[in-house]
């Protein structure tokens, strides 16, 4: 095992890191590029939302809106930390409104994604 070395609050530290600074801009790409999405389940493991860095709430906003934009997307789940990802959820509430009424306005025939955060 390459990471014995590495305690488990070091271990959870690197996936932290990776799931924000990989995963979900791999997530946001694959949305943009791939219309025809219907549903998405990310599920990551050991995700600390304790300690976010300052440029992650900018991946999470960017993720949100290309959901909210999305022309085919009905549902997306993101589990990622334990019990829930709080950083995650807040900053889905701290955007909901503006990006309900951008889809609204873009996308007025299209029901609202369900996003489970």
């Amino acid at each position: 095992d390459s990471d014995s070395n590495c305690s488990e609050e070091e271990k959870k530290q690197i996936k932290t890191s990776l799931f924000y600074e990989q995963v979900l801009p791999a997530v946001t790409n694959m949305l943009q590029s791939h219309t025809t999405i219907r549903l998405l389940r990310i599920k990551c493991e050991d995700v600390d939302d304790e300690s976010s860095q300052p440029n992650w709430i900018e991946l999470v906003q960017h993720l949100y809106e290309i959901i909210f934009i999305h022309s085919s997307l009905e549902y997306i789940g993101i589990n990622a930390g334990y019990p829930t990802n709080s950083f995650m959820k807040d900053t889905l509430k701290d955007q909901k409104k503006t990006l309900i009424d951008r889809h609204k306005k873009e996308q007025p025939h299209k029901p609202l994604p369900i996003v489970k955060v």
